[in-house]
């Protein structure tokens, strides 16, 4: 199963696996389309034999049964599991996968400890060397040290013909894994399976030279809506709770744009709709009528969220301009699309003519079926357009075309996983021009707000919060940067800085094209590695502590839900002594009013020491909603959260904790009738000893129980 993963993703799996619900993992694999009657029978005889050898060991003396067993693990997980190689990429493909495994989970649950340690607040000092680089730093603010001025690049914004009173319609097209080769300008690395992309690039503004955040999906809606920095490790943007206080697109144009968001999977995929919802955005493609079919009953098609776009378009009353953003999925494992073999057969002849390499040319032709899903996508949007051309504002709309990261399929050296391009096109477009610049997801946004800040009735801010910087225009190639890059097990693993890139500690040249050759520099190496960990310092800085933007700034521009009293409770007694029930409610059950949308939940608890071993044992608080009906209860949402610690671990005295998260309503269904119950959980079954707690319930909605 192992092997099977690591030949479907190009990585073996590693500890990503523990930060990803079941639908997550479901809908990144779809291990069901890879069984087979081989696959069955191997896993049915891999059984077998694991009881055939136990029941021969039964007759074997207790010593030699041991150094048998002892012998057998030896020979599954030795033959290559002591590999290492100076290359990385070389070490994962010849580990042995198994091994691979364990110790990654190994140090998954080691780093687990020492995050839960004592919380401590981060100190801005902690991180003053950073490289500035980065990001737009500002040494003046020792409090939000991403705020700075954005005002606008006059370059940038010469190539539109923006209309004076009528801002531009806003549309941002985030395909799955697309990769650079399939759009790149240069014949000879250029795989042509996209051949209405291609030529829309020619009549944009095109930046080949753009590196995604993060090396699968999963940071992609905080990068290109709302240039936030790359959280630090472990930790998924979109589902920090509470979410920092920050500026998106969305938000900073919600009152004169209508901004809709169409994906065909389940939004619930990393928290997506929590992180749009919480970003107000208007509209989310969760309800689909009987007119849209599930591909294998999986997730909507390509070409059903763009018709969907068009028919929500009609429904529409408002009369604000558009902000409409589409996350693809078709070129996604398990490369499900229509009329398979009609791509495949067009892949193969074009592939066949083209003048690639030997190697590529084998490669593509060896998976021309998945191959043949960017062929169907480059139809769907060639449709999409084909159609928008029609409408009253298509001539007044700029649209941006990026992926959300490289393709496994074009995994020819270590920086293709994160090597996409960029595609500005626009009616509003003076010509096309070719930018070498090294850019990110993270420049879309300053790029977008920057060019709007002109109409003064959107009242845009000059003082922003944003990872990124404007979009560059520069015909040489260029890398003035310092790019921090995710891999898939959440960690920042990499890193673009300037005519380097490193990647799992492997050091590289970057050339022209952004080609890549191995380099040993033992100075640059521990500076960049030095560099990343103060850069993680300054990320759980800026989201832990919600140092992103201040309220009193934030307010002039976004609507923020403010928080009133709702409910208040506070018990405080020499000592409240729990059994080992794993269950301790703490307190009453608040029904939230009807009109409410945000509530926060604060709890705050002494807990004596004794009994617990380690802060390991310590209670997590739980919540969820369940909805009550006649068949009985459906438990519609469920989340538990650790605490977070004032002081350090104590076994003999007092250990103070705070639990505090923050509930977007809208991403719980509506009920008729619904319940919310909160609880500690005590798995362990320890007794519990708790000396005062105080609990507080915030709402949008003003009323005090």
């Amino acid at each position: 199963g192992l092997s099977q993963y690591f030949i479907l993703m190009q990585m073996p799996l590693d500890s990503s696996i523990y930060f990803l619900s079941w639908n997550d993992l479901t809908a990144v694999i779809n291990i069901k389309n890879y069984l087979d009657f081989f696959t069955v029978f191997f896993a049915i005889s891999g059984f077998a034999l694991y009881f055939i050898i136990g029941s021969k060991l039964k007759s074997i003396q207790p010593k030699t049964k041991y150094l048998t067993i002892i012998c057998l693990l030896s020979l599954a997980f030795v033959s290559s599991s002591i590999y290492v190689s100076k290359k990385p990429e070389k070490t994962i493909c010849m580990n042995n996968h198994v091994n691979f495994f364990i110790q990654e989970s190994l140090d998954y649950y080691k780093n687990q400890r020492n995050i839960s340690k004592d919380f401590k607040l981060i100190d801005i000092n902690s991180f003053a060397k950073i490289d500035e680089n980065f990001f737009p730093f500002n040494r003046d603010d020792s409090t939000f040290p991403l705020m700075h001025n954005l005002n606008g690049n006059p370059k940038f914004n010469s190539y539109f013909n923006l209309r004076k009173n009528n801002p531009p319609n806003i549309v941002i097209i985030l395909v799955e894994s697309l990769n650079s080769y399939f759009v790149s300008d240069e014949q000879n690395i250029r795989i042509e399976i996209m051949p209405f992309l291609k030529s829309l690039s020619k009549q944009s503004l095109f930046f080949p030279n753009t590196i995604s955040t993060c090396e699968r999906t999963l940071n992609v809606l905080p990068s290109t809506l709302a240039s936030l920095p790359v959280a630090s490790d472990n930790i998924l943007a979109t589902a920090i709770n509470p979410m920092p206080l920050h500026f998106s697109l969305p938000s900073l144009l919600k009152n004169h744009y209508f901004s809709s968001f169409y994906c065909g999977v389940d939004l619930s995929f990393t928290n997506m709709n929590g992180f749009l919802n919480y970003n107000q955005i208007d509209y989310l493609s969760n309800n689909w009528d009987n007119s849209f079919n599930k591909i294998n009953n999986e997730f909507y098609s390509d070409a059903g969220i763009f018709r969907k776009n068009q028919i929500e378009k009609r429904k529409q009353k408002s009369k604000k301009n558009r902000l409409d953003i589409f996350l693809t999925y078709n070129t996604h494992e398990p490369f499900n699309y229509s009329n398979k073999k009609e791509y495949t057969k067009k892949v193969k002849n074009i592939i066949n003519q083209s003048n690639l390499s030997h190697r590529i040319k084998m490669l593509v032709l060896k998976n021309a079926e998945k191959f043949g899903s960017y062929y169907y996508l480059d139809d769907q949007l060639k449709k999409y357009f084909e159609t928008a051309k029609k409408s009253a504002d298509h001539n007044n709309t700029i649209y941006f075309i990026v992926g959300d990261h490289g393709s496994e399929l074009c995994y020819f050296d270590a920086i293709s996983r994160f090597h996409t391009s960029l595609i500005v096109y626009s009616p509003l477009l003076k010509n096309h021009q070719i930018s070498r610049e090294v850019v990110s997801h993270l420049d879309i946004v300053p790029s977008i707000i920057g060019l709007l800040k002109q109409y003064k009735q959107l009242n845009l801010p000059t003082y922003v919060p944003f990872a990124g910087k404007e979009l560059v225009i520069n015909k040489k190639y260029n890398s003035a940067r310092i790019l921090p890059l995710k891999g898939n097990n959440l960690k920042i693993s990499g890193v673009v800085n300037r005519n380097y890139y490193m990647d799992k500690g492997q050091l590289f040249s970057i050339g022209k094209n952004m080609n890549i050759k191995p380099l040993i520099n033992e100075g640059i190496q521990t500076k960049y590695i030095y560099q990343l960990e103060l850069y993680k310092k300054f990320s759980n800085y800026v989201f832990n502590q919600n140092q992103i933007v201040p309220f009193y700034h934030a307010e002039k521009y976004i609507h923020i839900n403010k928080s009133f009293p709702f409910y208040l409770f506070t018990e405080k007694k020499s000592e409240i002594k729990f059994d080992t029930n794993p269950f301790i409610n703490i307190g009453e059950i608040p029904v939230f009013p009807s009109k409410c949308s945000t509530v926060n939940i604060k709890i705050e608890l002494e807990i004596s020491g004794a009994n617990l071993k380690s802060q390991e044992d310590l209670p997590a608080f739980v919540y969820g909603f369940t909805d009550k009906t006649k068949k009985g209860n459906n438990i519609l949402y469920y989340r538990g959260i650790k605490p977070k610690m004032k002081t350090k671990f104590s076994k003999k005295g007092l250990n103070s904790l705070t639990y505090h998260t923050q509930i977007q309503l809208k991403d719980i269904p509506k009920i008729k009738k619904g319940l919310f119950y909160y609880y500690l959980y005590n798995p362990l079954e320890k007794r519990i000893s708790i000396n005062s707690y105080s609990i507080r319930v915030e709402t949008d909605v003003k009323k005090v129980h």
